[in-house]
């Protein structure tokens, strides 16, 4: 029987259900991929906006480990003889080597204030050697002193008040121009440190600095570091007419002249003066130089420094002798001294200068501190942010192409 080839049955042809998932399954993933990549790059450059304007400034302050060392050398200037109280012809100059250690106590110190501890080491060749401890307590994020017990200047049962001015350490982010006030320890004062006039920007060792100047104006010595200056370097509490008379000699007061031209009742009154004690007042001041990375707000060098400590006789004691004289004025030899008196009352006498600059070896180590300090900080405000920022608009590009393509 002849059988008939029947004709192959076609293909069946794809239903309308399997061609819509076949077009839906690359559908799908192109919008998951530009949905991940629109929501990344948003949640990117969120994140680079929170860490720069919310945890930059959160996280920018203080660390509680710091440990610090830095070294001086100079020398003593001695302007009296230191065994008669009587001033030198020419200034006595002795070596003078300083270490300043600054370290911060973590168990001292919470989130927003940290402790710092100071000590100071001065060492002069032939004059023995000095110590100095201080503590300050400062706001982690502007750097300013604040009120605080535990804040002490030479000795801790001497509590000092530094709040609203800067030590040790100066504000981030510090502006070029802007006036600083420093304190004293010395002083127990505060005083102003300005931009250098002839140069307010330079650089030490490649690193940019601003540069600074302060020219304190004379200042009574705090009685605490008066007390240690006693004690140390031997300095008299009073003087007398009779040992002052070598002095006002010098500037031109022959006080022995001057006593005998005066009618005996005032020679006998002036003679009674003679052994009283007269009190000494003591001033101090310093001009400094120094420099600063602005970034950390970082001290970075001190080109050189003169600590200045002077002394006057109390005016107050000294008024019946210029009493006595006044009413003696028409004699030419007293109106001739009565300026020159006025003159010696009001000028002190420097006692002695410790002048000094930071070494070159300790500031290359300062140096190199706070450049990876500054890279830090850069690094948190500026590095990581942009980078974040540029992939977040890279993402959101991408994601803005790709819905784009799918229409």
């Amino acid at each position: 029987m002849n059988q008939t080839k029947t004709p192959d049955a076609p293909l069946a042809a794809p239903t309308a259900s399997s061609d819509g998932q076949a077009d839906r399954v690359p559908s799908r993933r192109r919008t998951r991929r530009t949905r991940a990549l629109l929501l990344g790059g948003l949640a990117l450059v969120l994140l680079a906006a929170l860490l720069r304007f919310v945890l930059v400034p959160m996280l920018l302050k203080l660390p509680t480990n710091i440990d610090v060392t830095a070294h001086y050398a100079g020398a003593q200037e001695l302007f009296v003889n230191p065994k008669n109280g009587q001033p030198l012809a020419q200034p006595l100059k002795l070596p003078l080597q300083i270490n300043r250690h600054v370290k911060a106590d973590p168990s001292l110190s919470t989130g927003s204030r940290v402790a710092i501890d100071e000590t100071i080491v001065a060492t002069v060749k032939g004059g023995g050697t000095l110590h100095e401890s201080n503590r300050y307590v400062m706001d982690r994020k502007s750097t300013l002193n604040v009120t605080d017990p535990k804040a002490y200047a030479f000795t801790p049962s001497n509590v000092v008040d530094r709040a609203g001015a800067y030590r040790l350490s100066l504000p981030f982010g510090l502006a070029q121009g802007t006036r600083l006030k420093i304190y004293s320890n010395d002083t127990n004062s505060v005083y102003e440190a300005y931009p250098d006039r002839a140069q307010s920007t330079g650089s030490v060792d490649g690193l940019g600095v601003l540069n600074y100047t302060a020219n304190q104006q004379p200042h009574a010595l705090s009685p605490v570091y008066l007390a240690g200056l006693e004690a140390s370097a031997g300095l008299p509490k009073s003087t007398t007419l009779k040992a002052l008379e070598p002095g006002l000699k010098a500037a031109g007061i022959d006080l022995g002249a001057i006593v005998g031209a005066l009618p005996a009742a005032d020679q006998a009154r002036i003679a009674a003066q003679q052994g009283q004690p007269i009190p000494l007042l003591y001033d101090g001041w310093v001009n400094v130089r120094f420099t600063v990375e602005p970034t950390t707000g970082s001290i970075v060098s001190v080109p050189s420094e003169v600590d200045t400590v002077s002394v006057r006789p109390d005016p107050t004691a000294l008024a019946p002798l210029a009493a006595i004289l006044a009413q003696n004025s028409a004699k030419p030899v007293v109106a001739s001294a009565l300026p020159k008196l006025r003159a010696v009352a009001a000028q002190s006498q420097p006692v002695f200068a410790l002048a000094f600059s930071q070494t070159a070896s300790s500031v290359k180590q300062m140096r190199d501190k706070v450049d990876s300090a500054r890279l830090q900080v850069m690094a948190l405000k500026l590095y990581i942010p942009i980078a974040l920022l540029v992939l977040g608009l890279l993402g959101l590009a991408l994601g803005l192409r790709a819905r784009k393509r799918a229409r």
